[in-house]
């Protein structure tokens, strides 16, 4: 083949790409879903992360943790907003300075209207150490509820376990 044929061949290739581009890409974009944030998630889900501490001390229900919108960070909130279910995805456990001796940290579902709790899940912690949990599928908070946080009593009080959480709110 000789440098004329290929430089041919080259350009009807970009030619066909080029076509290709103008006719296929806005007919497969407008089957896509609308997406938000720079394309990271679903437009009908929102970012929403969370903090609390659970303390050796406080009994349950213990303290409730505080969301934010990722995209409106000065507004906070603590139970699941009218209309909208939170799923919780991911959990960060900070064991701060104070922490001398291994806890339980407990995560709760509050009930608003029975002045219950229904811990989810519980993780043991340990003095100088970190711990992340990642949930595939999440656990589902309905409207009204709050997330909550506290230990299993420990012998020492006033140890203090941070925690930060993501998840998504999405409509009921």
């Amino acid at each position: 083949m000789t440098n004329n044929m290929k430089i041919i061949v080259l350009l009807l290739g970009l030619a066909m790409g080029f076509i290709a581009a103008i006719y296929v890409l806005p007919s497969f974009q407008e089957q896509q879903m609308p997406m938000t944030r720079a394309g990271l998630m679903p437009a009908e889900q929102t970012l929403i992360r969370g903090t609390a501490r659970a303390i050796s001390s406080a009994r349950p229900p213990g303290e409730s943790f505080t969301f934010k919108d990722a995209d409106k960070p000065h507004e906070a909130f603590k139970a699941v907003p009218a209309g909208k279910r939170f799923i919780l995805k991911d959990i960060n456990y900070y064991p701060q300075a104070s922490v001398r001796a291994p806890l339980t940290v407990n995560i709760a579902d509050k009930d608003p209207e029975t002045y219950t709790h229904a811990i989810l899940f519980q993780v043991h912690v340990n003095p100088r150490q970190s711990r992340d949990i990642h949930f595939s599928s999440g656990y589902v908070l309905p409207a009204g509820h709050e997330l909550t946080a506290f230990t299993a009593g420990a012998l020492a009080e006033e140890q203090y376990v941070s925690l930060g959480v993501a998840g998504y709110l999405v409509a009921e």
